[in-house]
């Protein structure tokens, strides 16, 4: 909002510092006040009416390679390490391992009401798919119940006994490519509350100007240092957030409204319940970045909102390079499929039958004839009516007599012959 509240602001200062990484300014943005979310941990809340809510964020920065999103969260992870106590996990662990490493160590956290007890993990992971290696349900669950920090989350071990971490707490920013994407979060994924939990922050934008090769990385020691002991500030706020009458009006006016204009992506419509907890979350952050006290005013929530719209604005973007990377490789994995078959059936025809149902077990079954139209179509296969022995007409698949695939396989059967 105003520069006068920008001024003061933590938020501000880690964009600034971080602009010669080359990171597009919405993923330093989105790395800021993540960073700022995990170093309040559980020790701030803001009362609303279904209880205390937490300002802990998981971010995801989505887009192509090479443009600074290692980087950015590398930062993130460096202002984490450098302020001391918080527990950060390996960027690579397992459901186990992370289970383990969040009740190995609880946090103790003097305040004025007494002495906070909890159990914090902040994850900063420049491949989600590290992370999340690929949709496991049981995993997503856990993720899904340490975001909504409840008093007390309970596990079973490896060896059937059970555990409990009491009061956790979870504050994740990752990256990773569309084309990945897909793998780890298919199309039934969007139907599940993982993806409403997640601020998904898309970018394609190249650095204005190539860093030179061989010259110096220029690193200003005085922002850095700044950064880091103003992070230590933030790190020892606690207490409950008020909030003034001007921003509570515009919270109600705006929830009353749905906070229109709202994402008409059918892939958004779980997130699209979620606004409201994502705004009061960022709003959260951009008050503590501020070195006065817990008061959430118009400009917090004023900036939260025209933040969460403008990375909404590009969000369906992601989708499309999903689909686009996905619907390429699924028809590879067809078309190979279809060559193996082909070649040990003795280079006869593959059934519909074997077709289809391989390709069952990676689609929806709307989907399976459409897609299969489509590789003929495309000129991958092709058809030729059969009889079957029952003595009923249908289809049978050869794939494309100049495929390279099948040329290297004819010579080498050829070679196996000689």
């Amino acid at each position: 909002m105003t520069s006068e509240h920008e001024a003061d602001s933590w938020i501000a200062s880690f964009v600034d510092w971080t602009a010669p990484s080359g990171s597009p300014k919405i993923w330093r943005e989105w790395a800021a006040i993540t960073t700022v979310s995990g170093l309040l941990e559980r020790k701030v809340s803001l009362r609303t009416r279904k209880g205390p809510l937490y300002p802990n964020l998981f971010a995801l920065l989505v887009g192509p390679p090479g443009i600074g999103k290692s980087m950015i969260i590398e930062k993130t992870d460096e202002v984490w390490k450098a302020v001391g106590d918080l527990r950060v996990a390996p960027s690579s662990i397992t459901r186990a391992g992370f289970e383990d490493f969040m009740l190995e160590k609880p946090r103790q956290v003097t305040t004025l009401n007494g002495t906070l007890m909890f159990h914090s993990t902040l994850v900063a992971s420049s491949e989600f798919g590290n992370f999340v290696k690929e949709y496991d349900n049981d995993w997503i669950n856990v993720l899904n119940e340490l975001y909504d920090c409840r008093s007390v989350y309970e596990y079973a071990t490896r060896g059937g006994g059970r555990k409990k971490i009491d009061a956790p707490h979870i504050t994740i920013i990752a990256g990773t490519q569309p084309q990945y994407l897909h793998h780890i979060l298919p199309a039934n994924a969007f139907g599940m509350g993982f993806t409403s939990r997640i601020i998904m922050v898309y970018s394609s934008e190249a650095a204005a100007q190539r860093l030179s090769v061989f010259g110096e990385t220029k690193s200003d020691r005085a922002k850095e240092d700044a950064v880091i002991e103003s992070a230590k500030v933030i790190k020892n706020k606690t207490g409950d957030f008020t909030i003034t009458a001007e921003a509570r009006d515009f919270i109600e006016t705006n929830n009353a409204m749905e906070w229109a204009p709202v994402p008409k992506n059918p892939k958004l419509q779980h997130y699209n319940s979620r606004r409201l907890v994502h705004i009061l979350k960022t709003a959260m952050c951009y008050c503590a970045s501020r070195m006065g006290k817990l008061e959430i005013n118009l400009a917090d929530v004023g900036m939260a909102f025209k933040l969460l719209l403008e990375t909404e604005a590009v969000m369906p973007q992601i989708f499309a390079d999903m689909i686009t990377s996905g619907v390429a490789e699924l028809n590879m994995e067809f078309l190979n499929f279809a060559i193996q078959a082909y070649m040990r059936g003795g280079q006869k025809p593959v059934p519909e039958a074997i077709l289809l149902q391989y390709m069952s077990m990676k689609l929806p079954i709307h989907q399976l004839r459409p897609t299969l139209d489509h590789m003929v179509e495309a000129g991958f296969l092709e058809p030729k009516e059969t009889i079957l022995p029952n003595g009923r007409k249908s289809l049978a698949y050869t794939p494309h007599a100049q495929s390279r695939h099948i040329k290297e396989l004819r010579e080498a059967e050829a070679q196996k012959k000689m």
